[in-house]
């Protein structure tokens, strides 16, 4: 199925889609209704988002070198089809440690990173690594004032959407109206050290190509379409029928060539499997068995959270107890609670507080990760 080129009109994308469809067998009206859906379905928040987010350094501490990226998810973004998008900070999860890259290159490693969540914002604490020539790049240059930017790339796994302006929720303690889409659920999944050289608020957020499965909650109805019949076609766009009938007629489609597009959807759906990454012998059955690539997706999502299921259950059956310390500090008070005090005694914001905190009771500050990475 043709997919929508990017910046491309509603209306020349149908007729570009729908001649396509006919002249591969399939009935005007059920062509039309057919990229009609797939257009509705491609103006979603079905991939990646990226949020672009400050980077500071650390001042003081060991020589390894920490940074802190701030990013609040608070207020409303914009993706590239004029969508308003809230993201929903309690639902957003992230791993244990985080990959730090340059560019978003696996193959130049900056250093590794954990998570936490505070006053509607994602905080990503991280130490530069001290054996890769990048991470001393980056650190060098940061040292000398380089304005770097973090690209944190955002997946939405559940996503609720508000139809029109009547349509009213609630997002991160904050009641807002629709139009719009709300991300319940996300992964964040991938932090990269990028170049500022665009307006921050343009450059805040931006579509990848990597297709991820999502569950949509109140998604628009979009099996009226495929209702369609060939004289309401006729009727509404009598423009459109003439020229599909004509490029059906002028381009009636032969043996060799119908088996050449087989040939090459079939190449297609084994590829975009395979850039999956999955688990091999997930990977093989998909390509035995003839599944779709959205399909091989969804399976392949599903066998992953049972793994990862199956992996906690093993841990959480085989741990021990704890005999070290527990997470609150000798004097009874938690990170957060440090933070609070200081900041009163100090009439400081959050960051600063934190900074100070995790430079004068570092016990503290770890005791706080685990225990966040715990729940």
């Amino acid at each position: 199925m043709p997919k929508p080129k990017r910046n491309e009109a509603k209306q020349d994308y149908l007729k570009r889609c729908t001649a396509q469809v006919t002249k591969a067998g399939e009935k005007p009206d059920k062509a039309f209704a057919q990229c009609n859906a797939t257009w509705n379905q491609e103006h979603s928040v079905s991939q990646a988002l990226k949020l672009s987010a400050p980077v500071k350094l650390e001042e003081g501490g060991d020589k390894k070198g920490r940074f802190l990226i701030v990013a609040k998810t608070s207020d409303p973004v914009q993706n590239m089809w004029g969508e308003t998008i809230f993201l929903e900070i309690k639902g957003m999860r992230t791993e244990a440690k985080l990959p730090i890259l340059r560019q978003h290159d696996p193959n130049s490693v900056v250093g590794f990173g954990s998570s936490f969540k505070q006053d509607n914002t994602l905080f990503i604490e991280g130490e530069f690594s001290q054996v890769t020539e990048t991470g001393k790049e980056v650190k060098d240059l940061a040292e000398e004032g380089y304005p770097w930017q973090a690209s944190i790339g955002v997946y939405p796994e559940k996503v609720e959407t508000l139809e029109d302006e009547k349509a009213v929720a609630k997002v991160n303690g904050q009641e807002v109206k629709g139009p719009a889409l709300i991300v319940r659920q996300s992964y964040v999944r991938e932090v990269s050290f990028v170049a500022l050289g665009r307006d921050e608020k343009t450059a805040a957020i931006a579509l990848s190509a990597d297709d991820v499965p999502v569950e949509f909650i109140n998604q628009l109805n979009i099996t009226e379409d495929v209702a369609m019949n060939l004289e309401t076609l006729k009727t509404d766009h009598p423009d459109l029928v003439k020229q599909i009938e004509e490029a059906a007629v002028a381009n009636i489609p032969t043996y060799d060539d119908g088996r050449e597009e087989g040939i090459k959807t079939e190449r297609l759906r084994i590829v975009e499997i395979m850039e999956a990454e999955s688990d091999p012998k997930e990977t093989l059955a998909a390509i035995k068995d003839g599944t779709p690539a959205s399909d091989a997706y969804k399976q392949f999502f599903i066998a992953e959270k049972g793994k990862k299921a199956d992996m906690l259950k093993d841990l959480g059956d085989n741990a021990q107890e704890s005999l070290g310390q527990s997470d609150d500090t000798s004097d009874g008070k938690d990170f957060m609670a440090l933070v609070a005090d200081y900041r009163k005694a100090n009439n400081c914001g959050v960051e600063e507080g934190m900074k100070a905190i995790i430079k004068s009771d570092p016990a503290a500050h770890e005791a706080y990760l685990a225990k966040s990475q715990k729940k």
